[in-house]
């Protein structure tokens, strides 16, 4: 009887073992592909600089407005060897749908001569910081106004967040990066 008993209860065991070990909740490094959808409205953002790399080791400061987002679900993994994706809404003007995201960095033209308007990002660990400012073109005698007195529209943003066992860090990604539907798609990220 005790021998039946341990026949029957052994599988049993081994079974809750396997579905505790799958279980992702224990480690709060490992999380899922995750989206995050926000808005960021002009009062969002502060003064602040980026950085422009202009070759090996060195990098002009641009001024910049700067709104920084806390964001949980980039840890320590994901920074070390995942991948954090922000996509931002097309604005209306730009296409007929309003619907469409892309891929960050963007450029917009400034309708005035010298200047391209820029939006960029970085991230670290629980920190996205998106970047708003002017870039100088070659237009001889012109000069771009000061960022700091700038009025940013109410625009959104997607945060993709790739861990590290679905993220990568090559050229040539498993998906075309600049199509939000498709990444969408891939990594199976919710609405």
């Amino acid at each position: 009887m005790k021998k039946m008993l341990l026949v029957l209860l052994l599988p049993l065991t081994g079974i809750a073992f396997l579905s505790q070990s799958c279980n992702k909740k224990g480690d709060p490094g490992n999380v899922v592909n995750a989206v995050d959808t926000f808005q960021l409205a002009n009062a969002d953002y502060i003064s602040g600089v980026w950085a422009l790399q202009t070759g090996s080791g060195s990098a002009q400061g641009i001024s910049a407005r700067v709104a920084t987002r806390n964001e949980e679900k980039i840890t320590q993994k994901v920074f070390n060897s995942g991948t954090v994706l922000v996509y931002m809404k097309v604005p209306n003007g730009l296409t007929t749908s309003s619907t469409q995201y892309t891929l960050l960095p963007f450029t917009l033209s400034s309708f005035q001569t010298g200047y391209l308007i820029r939006l960029s990002y970085t991230y670290e660990t629980g920190k996205l910081r998106i970047y708003y400012y002017y870039e100088q073109t070659d237009a001889a005698g012109s000069q771009a106004p000061s960022v700091s007195t700038a009025t940013i529209p109410t625009w959104s943003f997607k945060c993709v967040v790739i861990p590290g066992s679905d993220g990568f860090r090559s050229s040539r990604p498993p998906v075309d990066l600049s199509d939000y539907e498709a990444v969408k798609a891939y990594y199976h990220l919710p609405d």
